[in-house]
């Protein structure tokens, strides 16, 4: 203190010039935080444009569409434009966080300092960030990137084809935003997601929402703009049906396991033309009730062969499930697929009961 007395005149460290987003430090106004965030991350990015002609790396870990209109405003604001993002495993699994939804991994965007062109007209540009979101996804996900880490990746994607422009506008005259632009990317992997899944469209909802965000819990008005975006049935109709439940501490939902999805009922997925996504969860609670008859003479009636849907679809919840239980028990039942079958075959011809004996 002696030696640099400016260093420590404060209490703490200085907060004033930091570059955050907390609101107690702008007399709780959250609106004025914002502001003063992207304000001095577009301090920075000038700074650092203002030194270079090459590429400039930023990673970013964070999955709200409001984190990066934040982000991408800044870069965008320090006159440099994104050329190239792909995500990177870099988060331990569990540590601190086992009890909360976390990124896998972190995202890394290229920068170039760049001269905008004019106006982008929105139509050129919404379907150039289709076409490229949409390959972006495609890969990824062939790569085994999941949940929000699939959907943060396509941001970087996205962002390279506004960024193009000094601004976006519709034939009308109206100014796209940052924001706006990302929820098209954010749409346009969900629609990417659910067209390569068979079924109705509760299945294609609950797989697609399982392969975008995971068990991170979401509002009731998240999943009905998804539900708008590309599926044919209600919100109503996905809450009423126990697809996802909501907590009654915080408001917020979440995809339903096995259990809260089927409660009690005995009737629901055991019918040949119910969801499959219903189907499924049956055999899971079926499995766990212990009988393996009932599972054999179930399998029987809705996925008789190695090539049926039902089989598909446990395969990816193994995977995907946010139920420890649930996933356990489609990885069981794909284990002894062939054993259910073989044992259904038999049981028809023979009418036998007979209890099997399986490694579960």
């Amino acid at each position: 203190g002696d030696v640099f007395p400016q260093v420590f005149s404060t209490p703490q460290t200085p907060k004033a010039e930091e570059c955050t987003a907390l609101k107690h430090h702008h007399g709780g106004d959250e609106a004025e935080a914002k502001a003063h965030f992207e304000h001095k991350l577009t301090q920075i990015f000038d700074a650092i444009e203002a030194q270079t002609a090459g590429t400039v790396a930023i990673m970013f870990a964070h999955q709200s569409t409001e984190a990066w209109t934040t982000l991408l405003n800044s870069i965008l604001g320090a006159r440099m434009n994104i050329t190239g993002s792909w995500p990177m495993d870099t988060e331990m699994q569990g540590a601190l966080k086992t009890d909360k939804a976390f990124l896998e991994s972190s995202v890394t965007v290229a920068c170039r300092p760049v001269e905008r062109r004019g106006t982008g007209n929105y139509m050129k540009v919404k379907q150039a960030i289709e076409k490229r979101v949409k390959a972006e996804v495609e890969k990824l996900y062939a790569l085994g990137f999941r949940g929000a880490d699939l959907l943060t990746a396509c941001f970087g994607q996205a962002a390279g084809e506004f960024g193009n422009y000094r601004n976006v506008e519709k034939n009308d005259g109206t100014e796209i935003s940052v924001g706006e632009l990302l929820e098209l990317a954010r749409n346009t992997s969900f629609n990417t997601l659910i067209s390569g899944i068979e079924g109705d469209d509760y299945t294609r909802f609950v797989l697609g929402w399982l392969n975008m965000y995971g068990d991170a819990p979401f509002s009731h008005d998240d999943a009905n703009q998804f539900i708008r975006s590309g599926l044919r049935i209600e919100i109503k109709d996905i809450e009423g049906e126990h697809y996802i439940i909501k907590d009654d501490k915080t408001g917020a939902f979440h995809i339903a396991s096995a259990e809260e999805h089927l409660g009690q009922s005995a009737v629901e997925g055991t019918h040949v033309d119910d969801p499959l996504i219903t189907q499924a969860h049956r055999a899971m609670l079926l499995l766990r009730n212990g009988s393996t008859y009932d599972v054999s003479e179930f399998v029987g009636r809705v996925a008789p062969d190695e090539g049926s849907p039902l089989w598909r679809l446990l395969d990816t919840l193994s995977h995907l499930s946010i139920s420890a239980d649930d996933r356990r028990d489609a990885q069981s039942l794909i284990r002894n697929s062939a054993t259910f079958r073989r044992t259904a075959k038999e049981s028809k011809q023979t009418k036998d009961d007979k209890q099997l004996s399986i490694d579960i």
